[in-house]
């Protein structure tokens, strides 16, 4: 059920995310074809960098991460509804830096992140 005031589209391809202000979402992201997404540490610390980065620009309370070797895990609060945007900062940052360093190109991500709204107290 959508919230109140949201339509889904016919013919519509994907879900809606249900964006919420003030929401705590855990958000999951992978490597694309389930590869690892970290060579070294050096990744996984420009991955924790721009984390916080994106996080001071967008208003995001991270409430905690975890970086797998293929995906990752973070519990954040958007006061405002737009963890879309918050997650494209996080993940289109690291794949160019990625991109970069590595020689590589295209997609280091698969697919769209997963974020579920989660209740209850942290």
């Amino acid at each position: 059920m959508l919230p109140e005031g949201c339509v889904q589209l016919p013919g519509m391809a994907r879900k809606l995310r249900i964006q919420v202000e003030g929401a705590i979402y855990h958000v999951t992201f992978r490597g694309n074809a389930l590869r690892e997404i970290f060579a070294d540490a050096r990744d996984r610390e420009r991955l924790t960098e721009r984390l916080g980065e994106s996080a001071e620009d967008f208003g995001v309370r991270v409430y905690g991460y975890c970086w797998m070797p293929n995906h990752g895990h973070l519990l954040v609060e958007k006061p405002a509804a737009n963890v879309s945007a918050f997650m494209s900062s996080v993940l289109t940052g690291y794949t160019v830096y990625h991109d970069l360093r590595h020689g590589t190109g295209g997609h280091v991500m698969q697919g769209r992140f997963g974020s579920t709204v989660v209740s209850g107290d942290c």
